[in-house]
Order: C-alpha cells, then structure tokens, then sequence
C-alpha cells in the first residue's frame, strides 16, 4: 500500500514544504495504509490535500482507489524518485505528478490546471540568470 516509500521520502517532501513560499503550514493526517498531507497555503488562504503515492506505475484503478480524503482540487504526488514520469496529467480536477510539478502547483489557485514549463523555457529562464 501506500507506506511503501522509503523513510526518507516524507522527510525531504516535508523540507521542501517548509522552504515553499505558497505554504503556511502542513500537516501529517492520520491514515492507516498512506501518506496524506494537508497544506495549508498562504496567497489562496485554503487548504489542500496531497497524496505521497508509492506506485511506480500510476494508473486509472490506483487514481480510483485514491485515499478518501483526496477530492476536488487536491493532488497526487507520485511520490518515487524512480517511478515513471506522468507529465502532469488531471482528472476530476486532481492532478498527479512528480515533486517539482507539485511544488509549481502550489502556486496556483486551480492546481489541477498547471503545466510545468517546457524544456525551452527552462532554458531561457537559465540563460537570463546566467546559469
């Protein structure tokens, strides 16, 4: 089930949150078999639900069979440095993606609809700050 991650997986998912800007606080909810958080986000003033999923493949029946308390607005972080890329998509307005997605997410209002820059863009942004 979903506590399959490597210990050290939450741990570095919580230091990112600490080091977001968009995030007031989070919190650990109590679950059985998976790691959900909550994230309570400072420009939007709401809260949000996420999903650290241990699945390397990440299909339709493990987005059914999602944890109850991901609903409308949330997102499913494929949480296995490993796993295989999804690039980002959404369903019932809940997106799944990898860590740096997620962390773009954050920053807006309807997180299900963010699309990660492209490869260019990245490179652009790099080139304009000298890197």
């Amino acid at each position: 089930m979903g506590k399959n991650l490597y210990y050290t997986i939450p741990r570095y998912f919580e230091e990112r949150m600490r080091e977001h800007s968009a995030v007031r606080a989070f919190r650990k909810l109590p679950h059985e078999t998976e790691i959900v958080y909550e994230i309570n986000r400072l420009r939007f003033n709401d809260t949000v639900r996420v999903w650290l999923s241990d699945q390397y493949h990440f299909g339709e029946a493990d987005f059914q069979n999602r944890p109850r308390e991901i609903r409308a607005g949330d997102y499913i972080l494929i949480a296995r440095p490993e796993a295989a890329s999804h690039g980002g998509y959404s369903d019932d307005r809940i997106r799944v993606g990898k860590l740096a997605d997620f962390m773009g997410a954050l920053t807006r209002r309807e997180m299900w609809k963010y699309e990660p820059p492209s490869a260019e863009e990245r490179k652009l942004r790099g080139k304009r700050r000298g890197e």
